[in-house]
């Protein structure tokens, strides 16, 4: 009888009965939960794993093939938490890898980025008083070409001009200077 009404809910599913949902969500919910549970040994985890396959399912469900809705519930339960055991080794991994870099490297990065921060000034202060105005104010201070418009008592077209002719003069001095 129970297989009858899988058949059933499946054919509602399809049809986009979101009742016959509610009723596969309801009589498989807790048996999958535990299943993931088991294998993950993280509730939330587990919460996550059985939410997903559920997701999965509505959002397939007009492609769904004929299936056994128990088998094919444990089995992607099952896919989804070896797939989340697969993705939690690897973030630990990653997680150890740079912990285990050497302290001379993060200070190599930060003296990297303090050159950059100088040279990127030091090419900013390099442009025109007008261009570098309406950069400033554009990209560090995050105004709109209007409140920039308004502020420097100029045009919205002169901003505009200023802004893509400081942007072209940027890239060509930054370029220069990685190619130096």
């Amino acid at each position: 009888m129970q297989q009858h009404n899988d058949d059933w809910l499946l054919a509602g599913i399809k049809a986009g009965n979101e009742q016959a949902f509610s009723e596969i969500y309801r009589r498989y919910y807790e048996r999958l939960y535990l299943a993931a549970y088991y294998k993950l040994r993280n509730e939330l985890e587990a919460e996550d794993v059985v939410h997903d396959v559920f997701t999965s399912l509505w959002a397939r469900r007009e492609k769904l093939p004929e299936i056994t809705f128990k088998s094919y519930l444990y089995a992607a339960v099952m896919h989804r938490c070896i797939d989340k055991i697969r993705k939690n080794a690897s973030q630990q991994h990653y997680t150890q890898e740079i912990s285990n870099q050497p302290e001379p490297f993060t200070q190599f990065v930060s003296i990297e980025h303090k050159e950059l921060h100088s040279q990127l000034h030091a090419v900013i202060a390099a442009i025109p008083a007008a261009q570098r105005k309406a950069f400033e104010l554009s990209y560090l201070e995050d105004k709109s070409n209007k409140e920039i418009s308004e502020q420097l008592g100029t045009s919205l077209q002169t901003v505009k001009n200023n802004l893509t002719t400081a942007l072209k003069t940027l890239r060509l001095k930054l370029i220069n200077l990685h190619n130096a």
